[in-house]
Order: structure tokens, then sequence, then C-alpha cells
């Protein structure tokens, strides 16, 4: 495919064969996106329209790899051979040397067959456009091609009848004619426009790798080899041979070769490239793993569950590929004027040829107008206007751990003003922490005793809490719903839980009562310890609000979006974490099935994101404008939504809608170049300023301008890229430190996580030179980057700023 005209044909054939109900094809990847319909029959209807086709598998890049060499040989060749021509056909007449049998109009015969024979050896390496070209023009579907093909053949065409007349002026010794025929020539126009598009397809196609780098970087990410344990022995093998139940050897600096859970042993893994998150994940027994990422640390054991598209990896490249291929609704004009483009250009170029027979009576000069009109026009600019901003976007979102499902969802979540989150798993850990514990009497034995028998997440956030402490032995315990945990330990009565349950068996006095609202208040959940009949202490559980949750719902404060928590705790809850937030607006108590009608309530007035990571979110993550799951979501989650952060911090919202927006900005201004350079430049080729100002463009020149239109709109959705490789590297502070007692990867883990809690602050550990580089988005103190280090269990040596 080479041009618009292409996609809307091998669109339109795909959409004809049987069962097919949907279908999307992408310029710049190559790949056609096709719902139903049997493969058979759909490549069938492709190489019937006369393309390739064939089932995509990763080995697709490595085809485009293998076809942009191939066009770099070509348009070596092909340069080389022009540099001779334009050398022959230009040296005369600005004083270089000519041998003598091409000098002179005695010998204007000779100089233009050498002309002629240059000219045909340029088109004889770039014969394909002609193949291809004609092709499509016999079939009445010309594409560009087509364009190409038609306006350099005229040329070279023009140029043998000026060769036959010179045959006949020469039979009859006559000299002047042969002067005046020599200046007619066209043949170094016919070799130009070849060369000139050959050369902008070359930087185009080296453009456009750089767009599906990011796709490339998930499709390494596997490790080409694996080592598994047969009999106890270790074997390797090829990683695309490993099947389910498979037992894997990971050793340290190894990618782990599919996803698989660990049997024996603990480590870190590095799964940035998969998530987003760069700080080190400590893995442990019956801990999951997912291919792709890279084992930091120890050795361990493992059991493959999954390979291929099945595997994690595999599901977010699948996703990527589609929606590269997904078309946003601000395509779909652009792709029905696209269809029609080519014809409609070469019945212009028809008309502007005869009209300037008519006007000039000059054929030379109504055949240049008439072929730079075909030629200076770009259907392919038009065609690779958003499927360039959109792979960009995708692979962009990709390795920022935002997969974007299709080209819809990243123009719909550039238009939204709300953005609305669940509370729990989403904001918040999702799962209950001790952030108060205040003992009165001696009871944490007593109290781990107890808890570590319950199943509530209440007591195994304790009983975790209290580890290392002396078990007691326990009777008669009980787990009261919605009230506390009872039993007998060391022989003394224990009971742990909300006021109504402990009131009864102790005295708990104002000022306990007093701190337990005050908690409360805060959004912790207070409960009061009773041992022996006396109150012995007060413990105090919260859902932590995620790290960075503060500092997301800050920016998309600052771009100016609405922000709205919806939750089903109680509203002091709810009022205490959004007070955290700074969210003014909440909605508490809410239903699971209730959360679709408040969603549907906000969207009436707003366009409306919803993030959330549950089950029962999937009706909300459906009715919104745009559904966002939070990685570790359900995969009911997962499918309802129509993008996926793939880690689990909501920064990835933030990067969401700034990749959307700017991506959906590029398509724009894409668009409008697209038009307006056609627009523009094709009454120009037509001579429009020719008698005014006697200006007018070569068919090589237009050439020339043509390849450029396209390299514009690719080189344009690059600076995508750019920017955000700008924007991460736009730090107001850089400061180094040296840091003591950093021995292991876990270690340098602990002092990143550490470090990382302080709002705008990014860490990168070189455990060699025990150093840690931080980079700030504001002043930091010093206290407090000691602080962490010493909470960690390092030690501070030295600031460097």
């Amino acid at each position: 495919m080479s041009c618009s005209a292409c996609v809307a044909r091998v669109e339109k054939a795909i959409k004809s064969v049987d069962g097919v109900t949907a279908c999307s094809v992408n310029l710049l990847t190559g790949i056609a996106e096709v719902d139903g319909g049997e493969d058979e029959k759909i490549i069938s209807a492709v190489v019937k329209e006369g393309y390739g086709g064939e089932r995509y598998t990763n080995s697709g890049l490595i085809a485009n790899e293998e076809k942009n060499k191939n066009g770099k040989i070509r348009l070596i060749l092909s340069a080389l051979f022009l540099v001779f021509l334009v050398y022959v056909s230009m040296g005369e007449m600005i004083g270089l040397f000519l041998p003598s049998f091409l000098s002179g109009d005695k010998n204007a015969l000779y100089f233009a067959i050498f002309e002629c024979l240059l000219a045909a050896v340029i088109i004889a390496i770039n014969f394909k456009y002609y193949i291809s070209g004609f092709k499509s023009l016999i079939k009445l579907k010309p594409n560009m091609d087509s364009l190409v093909a038609v306006g350099s053949s005229f040329s070279f065409l023009y140029g043998l009848y000026i060769v036959a007349m010179m045959i006949i002026a020469t039979v009859n010794s006559n000299i002047g004619e042969l002067s005046l025929l020599k200046g007619n020539l066209f043949f170094e126009s016919s070799a130009m426009i070849l060369v000139f598009v050959s050369l902008g397809k070359f930087i185009e196609g080296k453009s456009k790798k750089k767009t599906t780098k990011s796709l490339e970087k998930l499709l390494s990410l596997i490790p080409d080899k694996a080592r598994v344990l047969i009999d106890g022995k270790e074997e390797v093998v090829l990683s695309s041979e490993l099947k389910k139940g498979d037992i894997v050897l990971i050793k340290p600096g190894d990618k782990i070769p599919a996803d698989c859970v660990i049997i024996g042993g603990e480590t870190f893994i590095d799964q940035s490239l998969l998530t987003g998150e760069s700080l080190p994940v400590y893995k442990g027994l019956n801990d999951k793993m997912a291919g792709g990422a890279i084992n930091k640390s120890g050795s361990v054991t493992a059991r493959v569950t999954d390979v291929g598209e099945d595997s994690a990896l595999g599901k977010i490249i699948d996703y990527v590929s589609k929606a590269m291929s997904e078309k946003p609704p601000i395509a779909r004009l652009a792709d029905r004027l696209a269809g029609i483009f080519t014809p409609v250009v070469m019945a212009l170029s028809t008309l502007t040829f005869i009209l300037w027979i008519i006007f000039s009576k000059d054929f030379s000069l109504a055949l240049n107008m008439g072929i730079s009109v075909m030629v200076v026009s770009c259907p392919c600019a038009m065609g690779l206007a958003t499927p360039v901003a959109v792979t960009v976007a995708t692979g962009l979102g990709a390795e920022k751990g935002v997969l974007f499902k299709n080209g819809e969802a990243i123009e719909t979540l550039s238009k939204v003003d709300t953005v609305i989150f669940d509370k729990t798993g989403t904001l918040t850990e999702g799962k209950p922490f001790v952030d108060y514990f205040e003992e009165f009497f001696p009871c944490k034995k007593e109290v781990y005793s107890v808890e570590k028998l319950s199943e509530h997440p209440f007591a195994t956030s304790i009983a975790k809490n209290f580890e290392g402490e002396e078990s007691l032995s326990v009777d008669k315990f009980k787990a009261v719903s919605g009230k506390g945990v009872y039993g007998v330990a060391g022989g003394r009565e224990v009971y742990i839980g909300n006021e109504s349950f402990v009131s009864p068996v102790c005295d708990i006095d104002s000022n306990v009562r007093k701190k337990a609202e005050e908690l409360s208040l805060n959004g912790s959940s207070p409960l009061f310890i009773s041992v022996g009949g006396k109150l012995s202490g007060l413990i105090a559980l919260s859902d932590r609000i995620k790290k960075d949750s503060v500092s997301a719902v800050k920016t998309l404060l600052e771009m100016k979006k609405k922000v709205v928590m919806i939750t089903g705790d109680n509203k002091v809850v709810a009022a205490a974490v959004a007070k955290k937030l700074n969210i003014d607006d909440f909605y508490a108590e809410v239903l699971p099935s209730e959360k679709a009608d408040v969603i549907k309530k906000i969207s009436k007035d707003s366009i409306t994101a919803f993030v959330g990571d549950g089950i029962n979110d999937a009706p909300a993550l459906t009715v919104a404008n745009v559904g966002i799951s939070i990685g570790g979501g359900t995969d009911v989650a997962k499918n309802s939504s129509s993008v996926v952060l793939t880690g689990t911090s909501i920064k990835g919202v933030v990067t969401a809608l700034t990749v959307s927006k700017k991506a959906v900005r590029i398509i724009k201004q894409n668009l409008f170049w697209a038009f307006f350079y056609n627009v523009l430049c094709i009454p120009l080729a037509g001579g429009a300023l020719f008698t005014s100002l006697n200006l007018k463009l070569t068919p090589a020149i237009s050439a020339a301008m043509m390849s450029l239109s396209s390299i514009f709109v690719v080189t344009n959705a690059l600076r995508l890229k750019l920017s955000f490789k700008n924007k991460e590297n736009d730090m107001k502070k850089k400061i180094t430190l040296k840091v003591e007692k950093m021995m292991c990867e876990h270690c340098a883990a602990r002092v990143k996580a550490a470090l990382e809690e302080i709002d705008g602050v990014s860490a990168k550990v070189i455990l060699k030179k025990k150093e840690v580089i931080l980079k700030a988005s504001g002043d930091v103190f010093d206290d407090i980057i000691r602080e962490k280090i010493e909470n960690a269990g390092y030690v501070l040596a030295e600031i460097i700023k």
C-alpha cells in the first residue's frame, strides 16, 4: 500500500467478504484489523486487488525492515545514475567538461540517446512504481504509485518522441532544429520524479520505524531462549517452544521467558517496560511473574502458566497492535475524501494539460504543467495524517504503562473534562494498614495471638503488624461479624473491636473516646482493646492513600479537570480521604449497582472518564465516556474499559490524558497540512501564477515537494514523543546522594522506594558507586532526605547539589 487510496481499496475489498463485520486498515503499519470472515477469503480478496496479504505475525515488522533495506539499495543506485544524468544534461549549460561526442549541436542526437539510456536504467531500478501504478490504473482504481508512474512515463515517452524528431533532423542535417529539440528533453524529469519519490519513501520509512519502535521494544522483551528443568537437569530451549506446566530456571539478569509462578526461591524483578513503574518488585513463593520482566537478584524456579498471546505481554502487544489499526472518528472524513483523491487529481492533471494546450499552443509547456499537477499532489500525506499520530500515541502510552484499546478512546479522552475515581484500590491501596496504636497496659502478645486466628482483613493487617510477638494459646475464639473478635489468651479474656463490642466489658474514659472520634474523622477505623476486663489499648486502621494519588489529583486540577470520588464507604471516611486529596466533590455510601447511575447523571453535563479496578466497577467503566481500568484490576474490569493502566499508580491517568490531547492536536495539524498543501500546491503546479509572475513548478520539483509533504506529516507526529522526553528531563533540581550500607538490589529498591515517597521526587540508584541521583520538581529539604534514608536503615554520607 502506498497511499490513502490503497487503504480505501483494501478496506472495501475486505468488507465485501462474507462474514466480515468491520475492518480498519493502517497505512503506516500495513496491518488490517478485521472482525469476522475467514482468513483465506480475506487474504484472497486483498491479493485480488493487487496487494500482498498474510495473517499478521510479529515477523511482519522484520519484513518491513527488510523492505526498507531494499529501498535503500534502490535509492543509492538510482542516485548514482541520476548524478551522471544531471551532469550530462546540465554540464554544457554551466561550463562543465563533457566528452566531445556529447558536446555541441551536431552531437545533439548522441547527447539525447545517452540521457535516454541513463533515465531508462533509473526507471528499471524503480520499475515497481510502474507495476503497481499501472495495475491499479487498469483496474480504474488509481493510487499514488499511479500518479508517479504516469507522470514519469509521460516525461520519458515525450523524451522518446523528441529523440525520434532529432533522428529526422539529423538525417536532414537540420542543425537549427536539433538545437531547438535538444532543449525540450524531459528525461531528467522522468528520472528525478522516481528518485525524489524513492528518497521520500526511504526517509518516510525510517521515520515510520521510529513510530513503531515502542511496539518493537515490547516484542523484544521475551528472550530467544529459556532454561527448562527436565528430570532435574537444565536444558536450554527456544522460548517459543515453552508450554504451560514447564518448569523454568531463571537466574539473575535473565529476562523471564513466559508468564509463570514461583515454586522455589525469591528475587526482585524489574517490570518497568510492562507497567511503567521502575521500582523493582519483590517476588517470593507462589508469586506470579510476567514474561518480559527482568530478574534482578536471586535465582528462582517457576512453573509456566501462560505463553504467547495468552500471556500478559501478549495481551499488551495485542492491545497496542489493535489500537494502531483503529481509527478515531476525526479520521473518517479524511478517509472518505482520500478515497476519491487520486482519480480527482488525475482528472485535474488531464484538464490542466488540455487547457494549456488550448491557450498556449505549447505542447512541452502543457505537458510540464499536467505532469507537475499529477506529481505534486500527495494522497500519502492524507493517508498518514492520522495513523502516524495514533501509532506514536499508542506506542508512547505503552512505554508509560497506558494501553489505549482503539483510536476512538484517544480522541474521546482528549475531550474529557471530568475524571471520576473509585476510591478503594484506585486512590487508595485497597487494604487496611495499622496507622495508630496506643498501649495503656501490655497487650501486644494477646492482640497478636487472637487476631492471627481471624481471616478478616483488619485482623490480618493487625497480626502482620505484631509479627514477632510471643504467641499464646487461645481458647474460645470467636469472630463477631461487624463488631470484633474474642478469645481467651494465656488465661485472660481478650476483646478487640468497636465501642459497642468492648464497652460492656470495660470502662472507656472520655479521653480515649475523643481520640477514637478524632481518628475516625481522619478516615481511620478505631478499635478498642480489652484484656482481663481492663481497657488496654487503642488501635486504628485505614486504607492508605497511594503515595502519588495526591500529586496526580493536584496535576489533574491544574489541567482544569473536575475530579470526583465515588465510594461505598461511609460519609465520614469518604470526607476524610477527599480532604487529604483536595477533592471537593464526592459520593459516599454508593452501592456497586448505583455507581453506573451516578456516572450517567454526571455524564449528562460533562465528558467523563471513570477510573476503577474492581469487578463491581465494570458497569461504571462501560457507561462513562471513557472507562480506565487500573493495574491489578480484574479481567472483567479491563474488558469493560477502553484504556488500561498496567501499573497501580493513578499518574497513568495524567499520562493518558496528556498523550491523547497532544495526539489529537497533532492529528488536526497533520490533516490541516495535508489538505492545505494540496489546495495550495495543485493550482501552483497547474500554472496559476505562470502568466502573472512567470512562476511554475517542474515535475522534478513537484516530486520533491510531494515527498517532503509526507515526511513532514510523519516527523510532526514524532514530536509527541519528543515533547514527553523533554518534559521528563525538564526537572528543576538534580541532587546526588552518597548512601552507605547499600549491599544489594534489595537495598537499592528500599532506598529508591523510601526517597520516592517524597512528592515530586524520582530516584535512580547506582549501586556500584553507592550513589543515588535524585530529580525533584521543587525544593527538597536535606532533613527530609536524611530521615527517609535512615528510616529505611541506611546512612546518608553526603549530599551533592
